[in-house]
């Protein structure tokens, strides 16, 4: 009988121990999943141009015509136009 209970108390200190270095795996690949997931979100937002940029984008678009014609700028104060 105290062979048996032995062998159990020596199992279940083996699983214990077990048990607690996969939490611990589990716990970096959470952190890793995490980080990884911010990264994505960064990502997506250095891919995004905000509204009202003033860059190549923004140069692109402003070339695009417009439907119904060229576009026409407002005449300058103090000009002719």
């Amino acid at each position: 009988m105290a062979d048996v209970l032995l062998r159990v108390t020596q199992r279940r200190v083996v699983l214990a121990d077990r048990a607690e270095r996969l939490r611990r795996e589990l716990a970096e690949i959470d952190d890793a999943v995490a980080r990884l997931e911010s990264a994505e979100v960064v990502s997506g937002q250095a891919t995004t141009p905000p509204s009202g940029c003033r860059g190549p984008v923004a140069a692109k678009m402003s070339s695009t015509p417009l439907p119904g014609g060229p576009r026409r700028s407002a005449p300058r104060p103090g000009t002719d136009n």
